[in-house]
């Protein structure tokens, strides 16, 4: 593992900063295509990023902006703690000249937050200047990680020089979330070797200081926290920035999980601290001020999550989804929720993609044509645009059943199908009958060579799933698809489902046209079956779900109490709310039209 992790580094290493030199030196004398790049950036970005070192509170430090991620000092009765190491030895080595000026106590142990390069990478460095040994403390994923990080990175190589603007002239190369330090170090590679491992939590003292890991995957799948109980000091490594959060990362990686990433700010709010310490942007104090930033950051992720799912169910295409999710009027201009790093767009492709994976649905996507054969094609139907008189909708038909011909033609002197003429008469059949007005006869030749192209794509694909979904959606077209009904399925899932399970799908269904985001309610349930209580905290268009005793609100607007079961019915809408309640059978302290004001902001 060893040997895999060397190279995996170096291969991020490579991929960080090698190719960012090459541009600065060859490129230096060339005329830039950005006339000027201070129209590309916000103001408040400007000259933001000037090293400092802060003092947070007694005993913790924190080294800001001398490499890409920050760096904290935590001092102990007779040593320090270091968390984080940046991506350079020159620049933990310029942060670590600070906070001698602080104190020489020796280094007990260094905390690594993730695997990412810019937490990790002065490491060595640190480890050689101690001169004695010195605990490092990791998450078990961390070797997982930067082993999968390799497997496609000479593929993301291009993509990560585009996301960091590393080909771009020196004065051009900015990010709104961090700073860009020109890497022009001779590499030096990391192999981890923790002397702690952590999973879910580990609590330890060092120095007598008492530290508590906590796992917040997010990020990262191998992603800690760092709490300072006895200081109230949370640092939350790259859970939090002053921007979006980059949950679907261009530059070539998985796409990250928002329910994790919400989820795990969870973990870490409700701890209630009072100072916040990110990665990559100025500290907080305040415990008010802390758990409203942290609360309006993971509720902005799950506004976007639930509404990707719930217009999911509703059957939109992912690039309508996309169009239809906007932050809501309580989120959408809270600086820390603005798109300077990850956007709400790439985010909505991300939640779907992971839901229903890389198939939106629409059955021209199935078998898509190549980036040579479409524009060979687009060529095509621009040239057949120009000839014909009517053009638009008319030429994409004509050139439809013109390839449709081709490859019929071809099947029935060869058994073979075309491919690309089928696809593309597929898909240009599909545009027209969206582009055109249902009833006429451009709308009627769109429909019949859809069919068409459907069943000369299902006589080309080997695979049953592909011939049944492509006959099945012929079958819509012409009329003679039967409806497959579900009968008392859904009643019998949900009696079967585990009440949390069920209590989690009933927050993703909030429709934020029929809700007013300034306005929280808070609803308790109490199950006496179960002998346990849930929460349900409406705000900013999300409910957030509570599970956890020690979690829930002191006051509520509503309680209703019942058995699970009755939960269960009202679900299933084998009986109604106000029949429950003029029953007995559930128990309303409080407001019962609070509650009525949450569900009547869903569909």
């Amino acid at each position: 593992m060893s040997k895999l992790l060397y190279f995996t580094v170096a291969s991020l290493f490579v991929a960080f900063c090698y190719r960012y030199f090459v541009a600065d030196k060859s490129n230096a004398d060339r005329r830039s295509i950005l006339s000027d790049w201070e129209d590309i950036l916000p103001a408040e970005n400007k000259d933001r990023f000037n090293k400092t070192l802060k003092k947070v509170t007694d005993g913790v430090h924190v080294a800001m902006y001398y490499g890409l991620a920050n760096v904290v000092m935590i001092e102990g009765d007779d040593g320090i703690i270091i968390v984080d190491t940046t991506e350079t030895p020159s620049a933990i080595e310029e942060a670590m000249k600070e906070f001698r000026k602080i104190t020489d106590k020796p280094l007990k142990a260094i905390i690594l937050t993730h695997f990412h390069p810019d937490h990790i990478r002065g490491l060595d460095w640190l480890l050689n200047d101690t001169g004695h040994p010195v605990d490092v403390y990791a998450h078990r994923e961390s070797a997982v990680e930067v082993s999968k990080s390799l497997i496609t990175s000479q593929a993301a190589f291009p993509r990560l020089v585009r996301q960091f603007g590393l080909g771009l002239k020196r004065r051009e190369v900015s990010s709104i979330v961090t700073p860009m330090t020109k890497l022009n170090e001779n590499p030096s590679f990391v192999v981890l070797h923790p002397t702690h491992i952590v999973d879910d939590v580990l609590e330890a003292t060092i120095s007598g200081v008492r530290i508590k890991l906590i796992h917040i995957p997010g990020e990262t799948s191998d992603q800690i926290s760092v709490w300072l109980p006895d200081k109230k000091v949370l640092l939350p490594a790259d859970i939090i920035y002053m921007a979006f959060p980059n949950i679907a990362p261009v530059r070539g990686d998985f796409p990250r999980s928002s329910v994790n990433w919400f989820t795990s700010i969870d973990k870490i709010r409700y701890l209630r601290p009072e100072f916040l310490v990110p990665a990559h942007m100025p500290h907080l104090s305040g415990k008010d001020k802390v758990f409203e930033f942290l609360t309006t950051y993971r509720d902005g992720i799950q506004f976007v999550h639930d509404q990707t799912v719930r217009l999911t169910n509703e059957g939109l295409h992912v690039s309508d989804i996309v169009r239809k999710v906007k932050l809501p009027p309580s989120l959408v201009d809270l600086p820390h929720l603005r798109g300077f790093y990850g956007t709400v767009e790439w985010t909505v492709r991300a939640v779907y993609a992971n839901y229903t994976g890389w198939f939106s649905g629409e059955v021209e996507e199935l078998n898509p044509l190549t980036i040579k054969e479409k524009a060979a094609k687009m060529k095509e139907l621009l040239e057949e645009d120009m000839k014909t008189s009517t053009g638009g909708v008319d030429a994409m038909i004509q050139v439809a059943e013109r390839n449709l011909k081709k490859s019929t033609d071809h099947f029935r002197e060869s058994g073979q199908v075309l491919f690309v003429e089928s696809q593309w008469a597929l898909e240009l059949a599909s545009s027209a009958l969206v582009a055109s007005a249902e009833g006429n006869s451009e709308h009627e030749r769109a429909k019949e060579a859809k069919i068409n192209a459907l069943g000369m794509m299902a006589r080309y694909s080997e695979s049953i799933t592909a011939k049944n979904y492509y006959l099945s959606c012929a079958a819509e077209l012409d009329g003679s698809f039967t409806p497959f009904e579900l009968g008392n399925a859904r009643k019998v899932t949900i009696n079967k489902m585990e009440i949390t399970d069920l209590l989690t799908l009933f927050t993703r269904r909030v429709n934020p046209e029929k809700c007013d985001s300034y306005k929280k309610i808070t609803a308790i349930l109490y199950f006496t079956d179960l002998n346990k209580t849930y929460g349900f905290l409406l705000r900013n268009c999300v409910i957030e779900y509570i599970d956890d005793n020690a979690r829930l609100p002191e006051m509520y607007d509503v309680k209703l109490t019942m058995t699970s079961q009755v939960w269960r019915d009202l679900s299933s809408k084998e009986r109604g709310g106000m029949s429950a309640y003029m029953s007995g059978d559930m128990v309303v302290d409080g407001s019962m039209m609070s509650f009525k004001a949450i569900t009547d902001t869903m569909n």
